[in-house]
């Protein structure tokens, strides 16, 4: 249903008519549709905005990095990018604060608006950052929440963000996760960005687990720049806020809890997009399946307001048109207001007058996604014993071999979901119970449930993977995080020693030899079917990426000469 005036565009739940799909999904085809809500594209954002980061700059941003020098060098690169990209912006109002922190915290930037005429001034501060000393989470929590209510009072129609970033754990003050956790302020978007494979997974795990909370894994350098893009996207070009998702007859999924729910909840959701959710409708279901989009229209004006509702739950909608001198005034007012933006209802398929059916809805794609996300919200398991490692490594590689054979049979072989599908078995299977196995999981996890552009891979090259996660982690060792105190050398990480080798299939228990010669003798299956054989695609681009977001991106990622 498209209501006139709304920023949704569209809103409407397909049921999945199709019945070619593999036994190894039979479960999640039950009584499976997509609802689809796509938004239209806005302008960039009239409200002033509000950033907070938080940077790392212990003594371990100081190890290598990449080609280009050391990770707090990526940092800043990235930075002055952004600052620069956000300088040159002239229709919006973004002020910011950086803290840069150790055992304690030093304001490097404080609270202001970004312009062509201070961003050279903030650019040589971010230069200035040099890097020591210990980490002390929470003092840089409590840092960023007293910074933000500060500003809140000053500015409670500002909309307000925290991007956090560190490479390691809590070493100095508070290292109990929990307390740490109920630290994180629930009123404002929460951003935890892991930075290499030494931070403490398990404390972002918790900190990000907090509502309006997300959590980012950057296995990569040089891949900082797809994370800043994507964050300032979403606070540039905001279509809907606190949106809240009810339906009616049947249960959406939530990726997070690995649950069916009568409602869910979005922090944003940008212009010119289309989110998918996977809908399970109810038994009886004949096509009455019906979903309420309530949230806060974040465009640059309001065209419609919202009328009581009658005894069947549906809104009546009055809509007008504004001109300019009232529509200000509108959007003070619904501020802050929630409102049911739009009610979408369940399509039944076309028919001819023979009764063929003409419309011919295929799902199977998203089938194996709903399968994907089942499987890596298992993998997060902390508790594995090593008997259920086995048999869940097992698992994945039957799966994925399945998967593999539908697609090549089903001619989807470069289909981008079906790709990065497959991508997110073999990275579970190649790290499960390994240092950076929880990185890996919850990163793709998110990035499937939120549709972002950026997602972590592994090198492309499978020996130098395995290799690496198994020589630092096979025996359950503690993870190593470098500390140094000032002026004490960095211990060196056994990784800088490791020459990658190809292994022998018998270092992973499962992977038994009369299994292998099994696959070989089953000639309608290919080589890289083998989940061992298969090489991960090696960007950091998602298949949710669009041109919009990708437009942010790409400006930011710009030397500074054109931007």
């Amino acid at each position: 249903m498209d209501v006139l005036g709304s920023v949704i565009e569209s809103c409407y739940i397909e049921r999945n008519e199709s019945l070619n799909f593999p036994e190894c999904v039979r479960e999640q085809s039950r009584n499976f549709s997509l609802l689809k809500i796509k938004t239209k594209k806005v302008s960039m954002t009239k409200s002033p905005t509000f950033l907070v980061f938080t940077i790392d700059k212990t003594g371990s941003m100081l190890d290598y990095g990449g080609s280009s020098g050391s990770k707090l060098d990526y940092v800043k690169h990235t930075f002055k990018n952004m600052l620069r990209y956000l300088a040159n912006i002239q229709d919006a109002e973004i002020y910011i604060r950086v803290h840069a922190f150790d055992e304690t915290v030093t304001t490097l930037i404080d609270n202001i608006r970004v312009t062509t005429h201070n961003v050279a001034e903030l650019i040589e501060q971010i230069d200035n950052l040099v890097a020591d000393g210990m980490t002390s989470i929470e003092s840089a929590l409590n840092a960023a929440n007293n910074a933000i209510a500060t500003y809140t009072q000053n500015h409670p129609d500002h909309q307000i963000g925290h991007v956090f970033m560190t490479d390691g754990e809590a070493s100095f003050g508070e290292m109990d996760e929990t307390v740490l956790s109920n630290m994180v302020n629930d009123s404002f978007v929460n951003i935890f960005v892991g930075f290499g494979s030494g931070h403490n997974v398990s404390l972002l795990r918790k900190l990000s687990d907090r509502k309006r909370g997300d959590y980012q894994y950057v296995d990569n350098p040089e891949s900082t720049v797809l994370i800043y893009g994507e964050t300032i996207h979403q606070f540039l070009y905001p279509a809907i806020r606190n949106a809240r998702i009810c339906v009616r007859n049947g249960l959406l999924y939530d990726w997070q809890t690995n649950t069916w729910k009568s409602e869910i909840e979005e922090d944003v959701i940008i212009g010119d997009f289309e989110k998918i959710y996977h809908v399970k409708e109810a038994e009886d279901s004949l096509y009455d399946t019906e979903v309420d989009v309530y949230g806060q229209d974040a465009s640059n004006r309001v065209s419609f307001s919202v009328g009581t509702q009658d005894a069947s739950n549906r809104a009546s909608f009055s809509v007008g048109t504004q001109d300019a001198s009232n529509q200000d005034a509108s959007q003070d007012a619904t501020k802050g207001t929630e409102v049911l933006l739009t009610t979408g209802y369940s399509i039944p398929n076309l028919l001819n007058f023979g009764g063929g059916i003409i419309t011919n809805r295929d799902f199977t794609s998203y089938i194996f996604r709903q399968k994907v996300l089942e499987l890596m919200f298992n993998a997060k398991r902390n508790d594995m014993t090593f008997h259920e490692k086995r048999n869940f490594k097992k698992e994945l590689k039957e799966f994925f071999r399945e998967m593999r054979l539908y697609m090549r049979e089903t001619n989807r072989m470069d289909d981008a979901l079906m790709r990065t599908l497959c991508d997110d078995i073999s990275i579970v299977y190649n790290t499960l119970g390994k240092r950076d196995g929880l990185m890996f999981t919850m990163a793709r996890q998110s990035s499937h449930g939120k549709q972002k552009v950026f997602t972590p891979t592994s090198s492309n090259n499978r020996n130098q993977t395995i290799f690496r996660t198994y020589a630092m982690d096979e025996f359950d060792s503690p993870p190593m995080t470098p500390r140094r105190k000032p002026h004490q050398a960095l211990p060196r990480r056994r990784l800088s020693t490791i020459k990658p080798l190809t292994l022998p299939p018998s270092i992973f228990p499962i992977m038994a030899d009369e299994d292998v010669a099994e696959d070989k003798e089953e000639e309608h299956y290919a080589s890289d079917d083998d989940i061992e054989r298969y090489n991960v695609n090696d960007t950091n681009e998602s298949c949710y990426s669009t041109a919009s977001v990708m437009s942010t991106v790409n400006t930011m990622s710009q030397p500074p000469s054109l931007l």
